[in-house]
């Protein structure tokens, strides 16, 4: 059920969860987020789309990693949002910003997306409430990452060992870099 490592620092471990229709309740969630605990990964990222069932769903998600000591944010698919919709966005995330369970770096809250080049992050931030901590998936020469407060030369990346397998990584406020499934998580 654990679909794609998304970001990594020094000592945190994220893991994408995709947000679906089929949970029924909040404990539904528990299995994936006690494995992921019991790995030592520290949040959770929930990819949404523009679902109807999403506000059910990330409730059930916040309640179940309340529940298991372990972090959540959400992550904005792109390929259902649209880069016009800087304001949706910064109110979904101030909805759950309060959250126990909500990831945050500071006071800052932190979200994420999947593509979104040219998304206007001030705007989500100002809707938002709040300095979020953006972890965009944008493209390199495409997305204006001087929003997250990194010049294009600044960007660059590492190379670095997770579980044993070696991962390439962004750094900004944070940047992430798709990757497919860690080996032996996906079960």
């Amino acid at each position: 059920m654990f679909a794609s490592l998304l970001a990594v620092s020094v000592t945190d471990m994220w893991l994408k969860i995709g947000i679906t229709y089929v949970r029924t309740s909040s404990a539904d969630y528990d299995e994936d987020m006690k494995r992921a605990k019991a790995i030592g990964i520290d949040a959770m990222a929930l990819n949404i789309g523009r679902d109807p069932y999403t506000q059910q769903q990330l409730e059930f998600a916040y309640e179940s990693a309340e529940r298991n000591g372990i972090k959540a944010f959400i992550s904005f698919d792109f390929n259902w949002y649209h880069t016009d919709q800087a304001a949706d966005v910064g109110q979904m995330i101030a909805q759950f910003a309060n959250r126990p369970a909500q990831l945050k770096f500071g006071d800052r809250v932190v979200a994420s997306s999947f593509a979104g080049d040219g998304f206007d992050v001030k705007a989500m931030r100002q809707a938002a409430g709040n300095d979020v901590w953006f972890a965009p998936n944008f493209h390199p020469g495409q997305g204006d990452f001087s929003v997250i407060g990194m010049s294009p030369d600044f960007l660059h990346s590492s190379v670095i060992t997770i579980l044993g397998l070696r991962r390439t990584i962004h750094f900004a406020d944070c940047c992430y870099r798709w990757s497919s499934k860690l080996d032996g998580l996906a079960e």
